[in-house]
């Protein structure tokens, strides 16, 4: 594999949101779930999940091309990462891939420049009291949460760098 130029380094790490956004809603959706061994029409995914079918179809080429999920012809298939959206996969993702889209941490990434620039967590722009609080003031988001770090936790896979709250430095959730 070639070395990436640095052109190409800045484009993909700019537009890495849109991919994973795009992740976060077919996780929600339970678009995984929905393909067995057999691609599966967009059009049979797009009924079973009440998405659009156009819309759905260009997130799902997005995510083919990032190898999450295989197209084929109108219809989908898995690939190896789009097994890990299932909810039973033994390594599933699926919550936690939800949980990185709640509004709690979407918004926490929009008010990233305040918490480079004060050094106060971006959580306390919209929640002064802190995540905690958050989670307790957002019950629908809580059970998110709780579900991505029951996973987390029943799979033995680190969390990397993330952590939900401001955490000491090498501190792992």
């Amino acid at each position: 594999m070639a070395e990436q130029q640095p052109h190409e380094i800045v484009w993909t790490m700019c537009t890495s949101a849109v991919a994973a956004r795009c992740l976060q809603v077919v996780a929600d959706l339970g678009v995984a779930d929905r393909i067995e061994e057999q691609p599966v029409p967009v059009t049979d995914l797009a009924g079973s999940c009440r998405a659009d079918r156009d819309a759905l179809d260009r997130v799902l080429r997005l995510l083919a091309a990032h190898g999450v999920f295989e197209y084929q012809a109108g219809a989908y298939s898995h690939s190896e990462s789009s097994r890990l959206l299932r909810d039973d996969h033994p390594m599933s993702m699926r919550a936690f891939v939800s949980m990185m889209g709640l509004p709690a941490t979407l918004d926490s990434l929009n008010a990233l420049e305040h918490a480079v620039r004060t050094g106060s967590p971006a959580i306390e722009t919209f929640e002064p009291r802190g995540f905690w609080a958050y989670l307790q003031a957002h019950p629908d988001q809580a059970q998110v949460f709780g579900r991505a770090m029951t996973a987390k936790a029943g799979a033995k896979r680190p969390l990397g760098s993330w952590c939900p709250a401001r955490c000491p430095p090498g501190h792992r959730a």
